[in-house]
């Protein structure tokens, strides 16, 4: 709920605002259930805004037995859908190590639309 918060209040006004918001619940609940970020352990949310019509959620945990992956399941398996879930809300998602704090940073970016403005007139 604080992770959500955060980003809420961090991506207002965005048009992403609410697939990043989905998102984010993903990769929290994910760095929870899968590393050791949820074994009395904590985990960091950034929010990026890097230019116009990007934004970028992350998360960084304490790293776990696997690397994040969609994994191939029964069509009527009860769970195993979260990043499913993240690849559809964003443009592109992926991972890679937190650097020498150890750990992974797991991230989901959203592209949207926007004005192109000319310079000069022909």
């Amino acid at each position: 709920a604080r992770a959500r918060a955060f980003v809420g209040a961090a991506l207002a006004g965005c048009p992403a605002r609410e697939a990043l918001l989905t998102c984010v619940s993903e990769l929290a609940a994910n760095a929870v259930v899968h590393t050791a970020s949820g074994a009395g352990g904590t985990f960091t949310v950034e929010v990026i805004r890097p230019a116009d019509g990007v934004a970028l959620v992350a998360v960084t945990d304490e790293g776990g037995q696997s690397q994040p992956a969609i994994p191939a399941r029964e069509r009527f398996a009860e769970g195993g859908r979260g990043l499913e879930l993240v690849e559809a809300c964003s443009s592109r998602w992926g991972y890679r190590d937190a650097g020498a704090a150890g750990g992974r940073v797991v991230w989901a970016e959203a592209t949207w639309p926007v004005a192109v403005h000319r310079v000069g007139a022909a």
